[in-house]
């Protein structure tokens, strides 16, 4: 399965020319799997994320930017792929989805990205080999992993390699005295205990779905500095294309790198101080770059609060997800505006505050009430699976596969604040998509838009948001 850069210009240019025929503006998103509406899913031939996640989104329904489109009437142009950092060369545990790291070019393309494959596979240097390992050693030594790897499950391509990384970053992080035991064998006990068939999924399906994860990943995800490299190069092709006064660019960026960056700062291998400022300048610089491609009206997307996440609780970083967000958030509104503030002929330049928005919702009873969530601690998905296999014989094999069907997915995920360990499930992101186009009402008018308790129960209230959402999303 390849996609090679060329057939995604061709692609990308078909699909401008039939947003440039008509003159409805566009919304153009650049972003990771927050904003994901298909892109892994394609590239991934229809298997990553796989059911339940809802039609290639990382959530249980439609995400923000297909909700704020429509409030606005604009068509939507979305890139955003899960799994994307800010460079694809900026994280640890990220690198093993990638066969080549892409590099800073804040000049756009290079004649080698053009030519470089999106999605292809490079051989190991040396097969990865799994020794035994009893599960009960694993889960008596690092409480927690177990919810985390069974999040794992639902939301990593190249299982096998990301958590080979994960194990190895963990037993030199934390404060254990492990024995000399190999801790990489808890990985086929995974894959030969887990049930071959996927709710959602027919056999064939699940079984070429655990193969694929199971494998060395073939996937090379498109870093949000490749999906403006693209975008360039798609506009450059096509002479006749134009961006308009109306026309939006929105960047989320950065939750990603932090989520597999927070090992290093854990580590003291990199320090808050210094992971912020490199994101940052990067970011910075991918918001010229949209201004140069011919963007008036740009949002930044911010950090999303993710203390607050299953992820968070699970690796007891909490702390250091809270400083290193508050800074980097508080940083990029102080950059933007900076920069906003030197250039003339902007529409607008902004922040939206995604870190906030969580914040104040996860916060509020209220707001909770409003939107009828009852659950904010754990994730729909992939709640204590590792923890389940372990007991697994003194469960019996009914009571096993029943507890491991339960917790695959939650009754009702609706109901849920976060579908899995990260990404927020379909009512906020609903809500979110409300607020952001309010966000764009009030910049077009030179306003600003607060966020807070009262101004979030009014959304709630205005739009009868305290219900599932609908698929595919409607307004």
């Amino acid at each position: 399965m390849q996609l090679t850069f060329q057939a995604l210009v061709t692609v990308a240019v078909l699909a401008e020319s039939a947003i440039c025929s008509s003159n409805i503006p566009t919304l153009y998103v650049f972003g990771d799997s927050l904003s994901d509406i298909g892109v892994l899913k394609n590239l991934t031939n229809g298997l990553v994320p796989p059911s339940p996640y809802w039609e290639g989104r990382f959530s249980s329904g439609p995400v923000w930017n297909e909700y704020t489109a429509r409030l606005i009437g604009y068509n939507l142009y979305n890139t955003a792929a899960a799994g994307s950092t800010m460079d694809n060369d900026f994280s640890n545990i990220l690198k093993v989805l990638s066969t080549k790291s892409m590099p800073l070019t804040p000049t756009g393309v290079t004649e080698e990205d053009t030519t470089t494959d999106l999605v292809s596979s490079t051989p190991a240097d040396k097969p990865f080999k799994i020794p035994k390992l009893d599960l009960s050693v694993i889960l008596d030594i690092i409480p927690g992993l177990s919810k985390f790897i069974g999040g794992l499950l639902s939301i990593v391509p190249g299982l096998l390699d990301v958590l080979s990384e994960l194990i190895n970053a963990l037993t030199s992080i934390l404060p254990l005295n492990i024995p000399d035991v190999d801790l990489s064998g808890l990985l086929n006990d995974i894959l030969s205990i887990l049930p071959i068939k996927i709710p959602g999924l027919g056999e064939e399906e699940s079984s070429t779905l655990w193969k694929r994860i199971s494998e060395p990943s073939q996937i090379t995800v498109p870093s949000v500095q490749t999906q403006l490299g693209n975008f360039k190069a798609v506009v450059d092709a096509n002479p006749t294309m134009n961006i308009s006064q109306k026309d939006i660019a929105v960047l989320e960026v950065g939750s990603t790198d932090l989520i597999v960056g927070i090992l290093g700062i854990a580590s003291n291998t990199i320090t808050p101080d210094e992971f912020v400022e490199r994101l940052l300048d990067s970011v910075i610089a991918q918001v010229k770059q949209l201004h140069e491609i011919g963007f008036k009206n740009i949002i930044v997307v911010d950090m999303l609060a993710l203390q607050h996440t299953p992820f968070a609780d699970t690796l007891n970083v909490k702390e250091l997800f809270s400083n290193t967000v508050e800074l980097y958030n508080k940083k990029l509104a102080e950059g933007v505006d900076s920069w906003a503030s030197s250039v003339d002929g902007l529409g607008f330049a902004s922040v939206a505050e995604l870190g906030k928005f969580v914040e104040v919702t996860i916060g509020s009873s209220k707001i909770l009430n409003a939107l009828g969530i009852i659950n904010t601690e754990n994730s729909c998905l992939g709640a204590d699976i590792l923890g389940i296999i372990a007991k697994g014989e003194e469960l019996g094999p009914t009571r096993f596969a029943s507890e491991v069907k339960q917790s695959l997915v939650c009754s009702d995920p609706s109901v849920n604040y976060f579908f899995d360990i990260v990404h927020p499930a379909e009512r906020i992101q609903r809500l979110f998509g409300y607020y952001f186009s309010e966000r764009l009402t009030y910049l077009s008018n030179g306003k600003s838009l607060e966020i807070d308790e009262a101004s979030i129960l009014d959304t709630i209230q205005k739009h009868d948001l305290g219900t599932p959402a609908p698929k595919p999303a409607q307004i």
